[in-house]
């Protein structure tokens, strides 16, 4: 979005509403030039007006703080509880931790976000609508532990959910790609903040263990089957109040770790690549090993997918520019790799439930990192803003989405729990 496109659509109230709903940053920072060329148009006037700091302040303030430190607290609470109902209860154990551990813990985060930010009545209907028959579904499975559907299934669900705790964390905002990817944002710093809260929950553990020792109790057992489980729950909950309510949704650690780890990590793949090359290592005949390098495929691309969606806007090209496009282009290789290794062992081998679930994976991946370079590469030899590589990461969320509710849903009919 240029200064042009402004200028031709001031004489359109709707077009200019339309355009800055499109993406408010590049029509924020574009508007200044298109006010110096034409500072008598009192449609721009007014969006002046709209635009200035205090406007702005005014109309992104968040909601108050007052009642998000009682929320998180009676929701860590709420959520530990129900991860720990066979503890209090006939319920077996292993069935309904399995089930119902992870995706509770994101329905909590849901829960945050739709009374803190409350989206439309119809939007929070469909919402609760989608939890509710997620767990019904997850109940009503059959309860045989060594079906690849169903473990498939109970590792595809929170996912499922992921995709609705986006949609209740950008309320009615969720097509718009600038709230896409704050959301992708977000997770960046929530992973962030929860591991600092597990490791100053493990300090506490340690220093808890030490002090009742001195007096001559043993507190292990209950102290692991409660106040650890319930920490652990509590990690996210906690997490996303820190990032919401503390630090206003603003994005201060993430970028940063991104910056140091993603050279880090460039590095340490295409060493990992030569040291594969030089043994011999080969994916089509090792399992384990195919496993392992698409869980690097799944490292890679989201440090690729979070560093390009804290690139700064309106920036020149740099040294992480190059990172970036070096990390897709290893990622890549990898996926190249995995994807071959995959068709192999399907020609081979027949078809497997684990296998599709893969090779569909590794579509989606490749498909969408290969559009991810040609648009990075368009950016970087126009010196032009990121807006495009924000919208294409954006639009592929729904694709990651539908492809795992697919799985969740329809992969244990399709196999008969196989």
């Amino acid at each position: 979005m240029t200064e042009d496109d402004i200028l031709t659509a001031s004489n359109s109230p709707a077009e200019l509403e339309r355009l800055y709903r499109t993406d408010p940053e590049q029509f924020t920072a574009a508007f200044p030039a298109a006010w110096a060329r034409q500072p008598n148009s009192v449609v721009l006037l007014v969006w002046r007006e709209r635009l200035s700091p205090s406007a702005m302040a005014a109309a992104h303030s968040p909601p108050t703080d007052r009642h998000s430190l009682p929320l998180t607290v009676v929701l860590s609470l709420a959520t530990g509880t129900l991860v720990k109902l066979p503890a209090f209860s006939a319920i077996t154990s292993g069935w309904y931790y399995s089930r119902f551990a992870a995706p509770l813990t994101v329905v909590a985060l849901i829960v945050y976000f739709l009374v803190r930010y409350p989206a439309p009545v119809k939007l929070t209907r469909i919402i609760a609508l989608a939890c509710v028959v997620c767990f019904v579904y997850l109940a009503i499975l059959p309860d045989h532990p060594k079906s690849d559907t169903l473990i498939l299934s109970l590792m595809h669900m929170p996912l499922v959910l992921w995709a609705f705790l986006g949609i209740a964390f950008c309320g009615s905002e969720w097509r718009l790609v600038r709230r896409r990817i704050d959301y992708i944002r977000y997770w960046g710093e929530i992973m962030v903040y929860s591991a600092v809260v597990l490791l100053g929950g493990m300090v506490l553990t340690a220093l808890t263990f030490a002090l009742f020792v001195l007096i001559g109790l043993d507190i292990t057992t209950w102290y692991m089957s409660y106040v650890v489980v319930y920490g652990i729950v509590a990690s996210p909950i906690v997490a996303s109040y820190l990032y919401d309510a503390i630090q206003k949704r603003k994005t201060k650690i993430a970028p940063m770790l991104a910056n140091v780890f993603a050279p880090l990590l460039l590095v340490t793949v295409v060493v990992y690549l030569l040291a594969m090359a030089i043994n011999r290592t080969s994916p089509f005949s090792d399992r384990d090993f195919l496993i392992s390098l698409n869980g690097l495929l799944l490292l890679v691309l989201a440090i690729t997918i979070f560093s390009v969606a804290e690139r700064p806007s309106f920036s020149r090209r740099n040294l992480l520019d190059t990172t970036n496009i070096s990390l897709v282009v290893v990622t890549l290789v990898i996926d190249a790799i995995a994807l071959s290794a995959i068709v192999f062992r399907l020609s081979s081998m027949g078809l497997t439930p684990n296998r599709l679930a893969v090779l569909g994976t590794n579509v989606l991946v490749f498909v969408h990192l290969a559009r991810l370079l040609k648009c990075y590469m368009g950016v970087v030899r126009t010196r032009s803003d990121g807006g495009p590589m924000d919208a294409l990461t954006a639009s592929y969320i729904p694709v990651y989405s539908i492809w795992t509710a697919m799985v969740a849903f329809t992969f244990p009919l399709l196999f008969r729990f196989d």
